[in-house]
């Protein structure tokens, strides 16, 4: 929050501490979601899916998501664009490390 509070927009974030699984967040109700190397960690394919489906969930009409993960992106980019988003993935990014892969999305509708 230290960057945000700097560029005077700390009273526009919220940072909530929740289980992915299922998000204290009402429908539709969050702007920009960002998942940087953590959905990796989620051990089994449905559980991953259920995350990501979960987190379309909240997310409003026109906001947007992005996911950097080591691995699995595929699959994310798959939920995604089965839960009607607009998506992609980026080619490896050797220069972080972890060398990670971007999923973008845009949520189009509701």
């Amino acid at each position: 929050m230290g960057n945000a509070r700097i560029e005077g927009v700390e009273s526009r974030i919220e940072i909530i501490d929740a289980d992915l699984r299922s998000l204290p967040l009402a429908d539709g109700s969050v702007d920009v979601l960002v998942s940087n190397l953590v959905l990796h960690n989620i051990k089994g394919n449905e559980a991953r899916e259920r995350v990501v489906r979960e987190l379309v969930r909240v997310l409003k009409p026109g906001g947007r998501i992005v996911l950097c993960d080591i691995g699995r992106t595929g699959e994310y980019l798959s939920v995604l664009q089965a839960s009607g988003m607009e998506a992609e993935r980026s080619g490896l990014y050797f220069w972080i490390y972890p060398p990670v892969r971007v999923v973008r999305g845009v949520k189009w509708s509701a």
